[in-house]
C-alpha cells in the first residue's frame, strides 16, 4: 500500500514505468545512457589524436570546448526558462492564505 502512495519509494524501474506509463522506456534511458558512454570515449579519442599526431595546442582545444559548452548552457537555460512548469490545480487556501 505504501508503496502505490508513494512511488519514490519504489526501485528505479517501477518509479518509471508508474511516472511514464511503462517500462519501455526504461530501455530507451538504458539505450541514451550507453550512447553518452560511447561519445564521451569517441571524444577522449579524437582529442588525444588532436593532441598527439596533429599537435594542436591544448589552449585552443580547451577554448572550443569552452564555446561548445558555453553555447549548449545558454541553449538549455532559454529552454528551461521557457517551457512552462506543471501546475497544481487541486491545492486548497483558507481565508488566512494557508496551503491545505
Amino acid at each position: 500500500m505504501c508503496l502505490n502512495e508513494h512511488i519514490s519509494d519504489n526501485n528505479l524501474y517501477v518509479f518509471i514505468a508508474k511516472k511514464l506509463g511503462n517500462y519501455g522506456y526504461v530501455v530507451l534511458i538504458l539505450f541514451f545512457y550507453i550512447l553518452h558512454y560511447m561519445m564521451r570515449d569517441y571524444s577522449w579519442v579524437r582529442l588525444k589524436y588532436l593532441l598527439d599526431i596533429k599537435s594542436k595546442p591544448v589552449l585552443k582545444i580547451v577554448l572550443y570546448f569552452r564555446i561548445i559548452g558555453c553555447i549548449l548552457v545558454l541553449a538549455l537555460l532559454f529552454a528551461v526558462t521557457n517551457i512552462p512548469c506543471n501546475v497544481i490545480e487541486n491545492v486548497k487556501k483558507d481565508n488566512n492564505n494557508k496551503i491545505l
